[in-house]
């Protein structure tokens, strides 16, 4: 499994902004931690799932719904670099955070949860 080439270009809370691979546009991630532990970052055309403790996991840019995560969809294995997952744990949204706002009504994470 070979070391997946990201290149990061914003990090703050809750969002990192990157490009993985050979993509051409960049994507603003969302990124949540499961109660499993591991880090799932979800964008408008990419997904990916990793491990923190060994940095192997799954991604997807051709797709950014939970589904993509499968390797019948077009999900690939990939060992993340290490400053990426760094990055990844300090922009974690915490359950009970706004995320925005949707009619003037606040939107609230209400946490990831594996199966």
């Amino acid at each position: 499994m070979e070391e997946l080439k990201v290149k990061v270009l914003e990090a703050r809370s809750g969002r990192v902004v990157v490009k993985l691979g050979r993509m051409r546009k960049p994507d603003s991630l969302l990124v949540m931690k499961t109660d499993k532990g591991n880090l799932i970052a979800q964008g408008s055309r990419i997904i990916l799932k990793v491990d923190p403790a060994t940095r192997k996991g799954v991604y997807n840019t051709k797709g950014s719904y939970f589904p993509h995560l499968s390797p019948v969809l077009g999900a690939k294995e990939a060992v993340f670099p290490e400053e990426f997952v760094k990055l990844l744990e300090e922009a974690v949204i915490k359950p009970g955070e706004i995320l925005g706002y949707l009619d003037g009504a606040p939107v609230i994470f209400g946490g990831a949860e594996e199966i």
